[in-house]
């Protein structure tokens, strides 16, 4: 049918995919990317098969299994000790703004769609990525870098420049030796920092909300037309039925072929439709 050759997206592929893919449902295409990549649980939110479509034509990040895990070995508990807080959002959001910036694509998750809600261990994918993407600690989510930042220049990334510069302003600040031995200004600029830190997740929140709010106007439009238009034709039928005269033509013809007491006759059976 014309207009109709691509069909859409389900559980299953369709024949547009590859060879490979599409005679494999979701689970099936899992467990083949799985074998090499490491991805998330298949039931994490977000695990769609159009993710694991962009996985498999290397279209968003990804990390093969062997290579991570050679990558951990030498990595000390300091080096995967989290020391920023546990907003997977926030993450994420950072972790594609790093990407983007070594021109690498994206996680193949945004900021409202993280691949786990909550996590408990270590061992959980997210964390487990960032701490390969993010080997030099920009981010600074980990306690200790595992390689040294090569040092910023007027030419670098933002990140790059606001890393080396929270560098600069610690050691200016704790140059003196009474400020290194002062406890109390310590704690002071540890909650400086939190407090900056816990901003910015509220700030995602309202950025969350914000996008809720607009899908939820836009829903509740399309639902305040999808209701008009049932009442249209339950008024109109309803009204076909008391003057069986009154046929679907004379609509489709023009409102010139239909007198004024039959509109008014559907516009109060829509009225009383209405209050149903």
């Amino acid at each position: 049918m014309i207009g109709f050759e691509a069909e859409p997206l389900t559980e299953r592929g369709h024949p547009n995919e590859d060879p490979e893919t599409r005679h494999l449902d979701k689970r099936e295409l899992y467990s083949m990317l799985s074998h090499k990549f490491y991805l998330p649980p298949i039931n994490s939110r977000g695990i769609t098969r159009e993710y694991l479509l962009r996985v498999f034509h290397n279209n968003c990040y990804r990390v093969p299994m062997l290579t991570l895990k050679h990558f951990e070995v030498e990595l000390t508990s300091a080096m995967t000790r989290r020391i920023g807080l546990n907003n997977n959002s926030l993450l994420v959001r950072k972790l594609n703004i790093l990407l983007m910036m070594r021109g690498l694509p994206d996680l193949g998750f945004d900021a409202f769609d993280p691949p786990e809600e909550v996590v408990s261990t270590d061992k959980a994918w997210l964390y487990r990525v960032a701490r390969y993407i993010d080997q030099s600690n920009l981010l600074e989510f980990f306690e200790k870098p595992v390689v040294d930042e090569q040092p910023a220049n007027s030419k670098s990334h933002v990140i790059l420049q606001v890393h080396w510069g929270r560098i600069k302003a610690a050691k200016y600040f704790f140059r003196i030796e009474q400020a290194r031995k002062d406890r109390k200004l310590w704690e002071s600029f540890k909650a400086i920092s939190q407090a900056y830190k816990s901003l910015l997740c509220q700030q995602l929140i309202v950025d969350k909300l914000k996008q809720d709010l607009e899908a939820a106007t836009l829903k509740s439009a399309d639902l305040s037309r999808s209701i008009e238009d049932q009442i249209s034709k339950c008024a109109f039928t309803y009204t076909s039925l008391e003057d069986p005269r009154i046929r679907p033509e004379l609509i489709i013809n023009g409102s010139d072929n239909m007198t004024k007491e039959v509109r008014d006759q559907i516009l109060l059976n829509c009225q009383l439709y209405s209050l149903l």
